[in-house]
């Protein structure tokens, strides 16, 4: 009689994608698995059901293994793992507060029907676990999350929104420049991972960390999400603009001028904007924005700074740009000034911020007219970014002076209230690799 020999089976899940079919949207799963000696590649198809569940539709595998993963045991445990790797973490306000804040609820797969369309981050922490390393593949992985991962969406915005969006952002931040700002923050000399941590404190952390992300699988619902649509949507508004490629570069060196190209759109949206970067008669010098109002034509800086000694910052931004204007500037020179977003976090520092701008009457340069300031954020009901007014500091020595009803109708608040918590660009959430471990079944 023979004896029954127990063999040992490994499963390990490579990668994880998402895309669109004949049958619908499905996560295509593919992963090595290994039966005693044989070994080889297997797949599975799966499907989103309405309860959060995963229902195979297909599998394939390698035929040295096939007789082993096309058994219902071996199949079932698979798709429960890869259920897993697939379940979200839902974040939700529950209860707004008068501090800019909120109470927050959070649960795993699905959030309660009532609450679905207030959820302000959703994440997939498991999928960190994914070796994923094709950086070729980062936006046709984004594009597949797009199309058929009923998780991902941005709060706010239609499909196609997103799919706007996206066309320009692939073109600008190109998969080969993510790729390389991750090598950049890495400690290794091989390439890096997608799931590798990306310090927040490093410069192009917005946008790689969040494209990386997503392509991953992880990041479902984030305000970061937010941004990179305006920005997107931007470029696509100001296409007909000279000077917008200029401005594209500047974005792919310097993140702080996704807020120089959003308030470009917006002022073009409200019928203001004249020009991108026009000069300001003085050499090769140019300014950020043109703007007309009640046939008065301002010139606008642009600025977002960080949060370490961001008045001394503007301090000698305002320097050196008067330095650089002729004697006499064609117009209004108007500085718009706003804090790297952090949401409310960083309240007591953009407070201060707000304060030292408001001292600011009695230093500006002649040639400089005014400065504003204000806040750019997300709140919970998503959409376009946020913007507002919160200090107005007129030169009353300005060579040219401006009208501070001109400024307050230019800057004016883009929105009637705020559905709190409110964020900035970056994440609420930060999730990092879990130690990875071969799955086995006895």
């Amino acid at each position: 009689m023979a004896e029954d020999v127990e063999i040992r089976c490994v499963s390990k899940f490579n990668s994880i994608r998402f895309c669109s079919t004949e049958r619908g949207n499905l996560a295509l799963a593919e992963g090595t698995f290994q039966a005693g000696d044989d070994s080889g590649l297997f797949g599975l198809a799966l499907a989103p059901k309405p309860d959060g569940e995963w229902l195979l539709k297909e599998t394939r595998s390698t035929a040295s293994i096939k007789d082993f993963v096309n058994t219902q045991e071996v199949l079932q445990v698979l798709v429960n793992r890869a259920g897993k790797l697939l379940e979200p973490v839902n974040i939700w306000p529950s209860e707004s507060s008068n501090h800019e804040g909120a109470l927050l609820s959070l649960n795993l797969k699905l959030a309660p029907p009532e609450v679905s369309h207030k959820v302000c981050i959703s994440y997939r922490p498991n999928m960190l676990s994914l070796p994923t390393s094709n950086w070729e593949h980062l936006w046709t992985m984004i594009e597949g999350r797009v199309q058929a991962d009923n998780y991902f969406t941005v709060q706010g915005f239609s499909k196609n929104d997103i799919t706007m969006a996206i066309e320009e952002l692939k073109l600008l931040f190109h998969s080969d420049w993510v790729r390389a700002r991750y090598q950049a923050t890495s400690n290794q000399n091989c390439i890096p991972k997608m799931a590798e941590d990306f310090p927040p404190d490093s410069e192009y952390w917005f946008p790689s960390y969040h494209f990386a992300r997503t392509a991953l699988g992880s990041m479902c619902i984030d305000p970061g999400w937010n941004y990179l649509v305006e920005i997107g949507l931007s470029i696509r508004e100001l296409k007909n603009f000279d000077g917008l490629e200029k401005l594209k570069r500047q974005l792919m060196r310097s993140p702080g001028t996704q807020h120089h190209l959003c308030l470009a759109a917006e002022l073009y949206r409200r019928g203001f904007l004249v020009a991108l970067e026009p000069a300001t008669g003085s050499g090769n010098y140019t300014n950020d924005l043109l703007a007309k109002i009640n046939e008065t034509e301002y010139h606008i800086e642009v600025k977002e700074f960080s949060s370490k000694n961001p008045g001394n910052q503007l301090r000698k931004e305002i320097r050196k740009k008067s330095e650089a204007l002729p004697n006499t500037p064609a117009g209004p020179v108007i500085f718009h000034a706003v804090l790297l977003e952090d949401g409310v976090f960083n309240k007591g520092k953009e407070e201060q911020f707000f304060s030292e701008i408001d001292g600011l009457k009695d230093e500006l340069p002649p040639k400089i007219s005014a400065v504003v300031a204000g806040r750019r954020f997300v709140d919970s009901l998503g959409g376009h970014v946020k913007r507002d007014l919160k200090v107005c500091v007129l030169n009353p020595v300005a060579l040219v002076p401006s009208q501070e009803q001109d400024l307050a109708k230019l800057f004016l608040q883009n929105y009637h209230e705020i559905e709190y918590p409110k964020f900035g660009i970056g994440s609420f959430v930060r999730t990092g690799i879990e130690p990875q471990k071969n799955e086995n079944m006895q």
